[in-house]
């Protein structure tokens, strides 16, 4: 967003979020801009954007709501021609391959910026180290992969699939690592990953449900002893448009 840092006389940089759900991107961001700025968060989930529209009055900022999937066949025109910068949290790993060529075509149609965070990169970690971590991770990794309604999700490939895209049209990406580090302090958010991981994993092969409940069952008790770290791999991205040529 520095590139916009010199137009503090001009309207406002336009930001379209992308499965904004309540707004947590939007109201990390904003804030932190430093120029006037307009906000276009787009879910399918009516009720996470009543959440949003009201935790994102607190910051003054112009803001528009839309309520509708996000589909290969809608991107185009569900982003405001007017997005100058185009955001994501979370998001990309749900998502297909021709999900990605769509955004990185409305993205390119528009030259606007594209920032994506927290994508999921494949890797965890826990402390103290258990012999089936390896397991979980792979039956994981393997689900992500699953169809989440417009074809195969990328899961940690996401990234790679994202830069190549946007590569292609002569942007300038910048990727990076962001990993959440879990601590004691954070037994609740540990508690509902290694419940989220762990139903994907029996998911994904249940005739291993007892080695994967087992497994649950020693990580579950030392999450609520406090004795249990996680690091989650995730990786952010951020493309740059080509200068306009103005020949």
């Amino acid at each position: 967003v520095a590139r916009y840092q010199s137009r503090r006389n001009r309207r406002p940089v336009a930001f379209a979020d992308l499965g904004s759900g309540a707004g947590s991107n939007a109201m990390f961001l904003a804030p932190r801009i430093g120029v006037p700025q307009h906000w276009t968060l787009l879910d399918q989930d009516a009720a996470l954007m009543a959440v949003a529209a009201e935790r994102m009055t607190v910051l003054d900022v112009p803001l528009q709501t839309v309520i509708a999937a996000l589909s290969p066949q809608t991107l185009g025109y569900r982003i405001p021609d007017e997005a100058e910068v185009i955001t994501a949290s979370a998001l990309i790993d749900l998502v297909s391959e021709s999900w990605l060529e769509s955004l990185s075509a409305s993205a390119g149609e528009r030259r606007a910026a594209v920032f994506v965070v927290l994508s999921y990169s494949g890797q965890f970690s826990l402390s103290p180290v258990h012999p089936d971590d390896g397991l979980i991770r792979q039956l994981v990794n393997e689900h992500q992969h699953g169809n989440k309604g417009d074809g195969a999700a990328l899961g940690p490939d996401a990234v790679s699939a994202l830069k190549r895209c946007l590569t292609d049209r002569d942007y300038t990406v910048t990727t990076a690592d962001s990993p959440w580090q879990l601590r004691a302090s954070d037994s609740d958010l540990q508690v509902a990953l290694l419940q989220g991981w762990c139903a994907a994993a029996q998911e994904q092969q249940p005739g291993s449900d007892g080695r994967i409940s087992q497994w649950h069952e020693q990580r579950h008790q030392q999450a609520l002893n406090g004795t249990l770290e996680i690091t989650v791999g995730h990786q952010d991205l951020l493309a740059v448009p080509p200068v306009a040529d103005h020949g």
